[in-house]
């Protein structure tokens, strides 16, 4: 019996010594970067498809200069307002936590009137920009 426990503590041993993983300091201050800065896209994505209107649909995504811009594109009804419309859309993004935590600000960027075959419609474009690095590090620590 104490063989088998001292053959065990042995196996016990050499498992432990083949495992180990030594870490600098540097290591886990990347990683730690890499988790507190990082920003999901794919569940903004996600976020936005399922809140978006159902009379309106995206157009254009972009991300440039640490700004991400939403394009989209609805028909208005006759005592719809364009901005009344946009303001809504925006509300949308902001009220909605997991996707407006990572941007400073959500605003108004540019719009348009389309006229194509008796039909209007109107495209506007909504921008959202990036918190800074420390900013975001700060809300993930709260």
């Amino acid at each position: 019996r104490q063989e088998i426990i001292g053959n065990i503590e042995s196996e016990i041993n050499l498992l432990k010594k083949e495992g180990q993983i030594n870490l600098s300091k540097k290591d886990i201050e990347s990683l730690h970067k890499l988790e507190n800065e990082r920003v999901f896209w794919t569940d903004k994505f996600q976020i936005l498809a399922d809140i978006t209107p159902i009379n309106m649909a995206i157009t254009e995504l972009e991300f440039n200069n640490k700004k991400f811009t939403i394009a989209a594109v609805t028909r208005l009804g006759d005592d719809a307002k364009e901005f009344d419309v946009i303001e809504s859309f925006i509300e949308l993004l902001k009220a909605n936590e997991n996707f407006s935590s990572d941007f400073s600000s959500i605003k108004f960027s540019s719009s348009e009137r389309i006229n194509s075959r008796g039909s209007e419609t109107f495209s506007f474009k909504v921008e959202c920009k990036l918190n800074s690095k420390s900013k975001r590090s700060k809300k993930k620590r709260k």
